[in-house]
């Protein structure tokens, strides 16, 4: 059993244990080191995002009070989304910042995600991209997809679909476009 996550030598999986819980929804390298999110604890106050330094996990800024599903390095901070209104118990709203030291929100209401979350991050044209369940970036109307310039929210055209069905799960840049699964 991998016990959520597992590191690959080549030869054979071995497994990392990030502590308590259920799932790793996400894994980025972040300034050398590996970090993950989703629904597990590695304490009873430090949730859903850690580290790995090579030899143990580490907890990232004392975590979030719900699950991490997207991780993603933008202007060289590490921005995580998902389904949470604080990080490091400053409010955030389903996205937030990451300097190596402090979270930070994005804007003064994050994305309005109405109990959904924040499925995806990439960098796209100079700007992070998120998508997920939504309907609203920055107070903004903004269905299941927005941008973040490094200070303000604005919508990704017309978004992707208006229903509850029409959520965005995967973000990737290929050549000059950006696409998103869902």
């Amino acid at each position: 059993a991998a016990d959520h996550i597992a590191k690959w030598n080549n030869a054979a999986w071995s497994p990392i244990v990030p502590g308590q819980g259920n799932t790793v929804w996400t894994i980025i390298e972040y300034g050398g080191e590996i970090y993950i999110g989703g629904d597990f604890s590695l304490s009873y106050t430090d949730n859903g995002i850690a580290k790995w330094n090579g030899s143990s996990w580490v907890s990232v800024g004392g975590g979030s009070d719900g699950a991490i599903r997207a991780l993603s390095v933008y202007n060289g901070d590490l921005y995580a989304g998902g389904i949470f209104t604080k990080m490091g118990g400053d409010t955030v709203y389903s996205i937030a910042r990451w300097d190596g030291t402090d979270w930070y929100p994005l804007g003064t209401t994050g994305i309005d995600t109405m109990g959904y979350s924040v499925m995806a991050l990439a960098e796209y044209n100079g700007e992070l991209y998120a998508g997920g369940i939504f309907f609203k970036a920055g107070g903004m109307p903004a269905n299941n997809i927005a941008k973040w310039n490094g200070t303000n929210w604005s919508s990704a055209g017309t978004g992707i679909g208006t229903g509850g069905s029409n959520f965005v799960m995967a973000l990737q840049v290929f050549g000059t476009n950006l696409y998103a699964g869902g």
